[in-house]
């Protein structure tokens, strides 16, 4: 695709490897490029703030259990490549963490305060 948009041949390579190593499974020593290492960082801090929410609501809400977007933020934000890239990022990174930190809070407590009583028997008490 890059060579039928006249893409610059000796660009090409590190836009590839940035393509390649912006998934959280790839690692950290595999984004050995400036370019890879921004491209990475922009696509993790994607999931924060407001948007950030309401992409993890369509996506992954009621399939996945709430710790899971919880430790998915986390994992994000640990990734980060730059120190640069989380002083951007710190108020998005809190916002969205602490929805679903109090998502999670709400969900298992009544209008009063009190446990549910299914949550309770989910966890055995």
């Amino acid at each position: 695709m890059l060579e039928r948009i006249g893409f610059p041949g000796e660009k090409r390579d590190p836009v590839l490897l940035a393509i390649r190593t912006h998934d959280i499974s790839a690692s950290s020593e595999d984004r050995k490029t400036l370019e890879a290492k921004i491209f990475f960082d922009a696509d993790k801090v994607d999931a924060f703030g407001v948007i950030g929410v309401l992409r993890y609501i369509r996506v992954v809400y009621g399939k996945l259990p709430i710790d899971f977007i919880i430790e998915d933020i986390e994992s994000r934000w640990e990734g980060l490549s730059f120190s640069e890239t989380r002083e951007t990022a710190l108020e998005e990174y809190q916002y969205s963490k602490n929805y679903f930190v109090q998502l999670k809070k709400e969900l298992e407590m009544d209008s009063y305060g009190l446990e549910l009583g299914f949550v309770s028997i989910l966890k055995g008490k």
